[in-house]
């Protein structure tokens, strides 16, 4: 069973609620790029854009994967390398306020159109590095931020089966 969700990562899930998200998209805190071989991309509030193993969130984490099934494999490699791009970048924590704020106001921010001027936040790391691949906004129709609930939501994503999944771990 997975822990508790952090203290951030509980008001990012009321914010996401309140900002009209259901339950069954509110309820994730995080997003990450995965690159291959188990290993993803992430921003996390402790610091920067980081890479790791994505089992260090098996057993304790609900795992949710999603893509977009019209990509080709050179579309999905070179979101993976825009994705890699973004290492060492500092996470953007003093952004977070303001991001609840306008998750409560709908998320459209017209003054945010190019990516020098985004926010480094998780789901926003995936979203960027979409954006730079394809030409096309994950998220239709919010040229803004684009938060974990977004990419739960979009009809652009569809659900990866993972047949670990269903491991359970001492």
């Amino acid at each position: 069973m997975a822990a508790k969700p952090k203290w951030v990562s509980r008001r990012i899930q009321a914010a996401q609620r309140k900002g009209g998200y259901p339950n069954p998209h509110a309820r994730w805190h995080h997003a990450a790029v995965h690159i291959g071989k188990g290993h993803i991309v992430e921003a996390v509030a402790e610091g920067r854009v980081s890479y790791r193993q994505m089992y260090h969130y098996i057993g304790s984490h609900c795992i949710r994967v999603r893509r977009d099934p019209s990509l080709s494999n050179d579309d999905r490699y070179g979101l993976a390398i825009e994705a890699l791009t973004t290492l060492r970048a500092r996470y953007s924590i003093g952004a977070i306020p303001k991001i609840l704020a306008h998750t409560i106001k709908g998320l459209w921010r017209t003054d945010i159109h190019d990516r020098s001027m985004r926010p480094v936040i998780c789901s926003q790391v995936y979203a960027d590095a979409y954006m730079t691949t394809t030409n096309r906004l994950v998220v239709p129709r919010t040229p803004g931020y684009v938060i974990p609930a977004a990419l739960s939501e979009t009809p652009v994503l569809q659900d990866v089966p993972i047949p670990w999944k269903s491991i359970h771990l001492p």
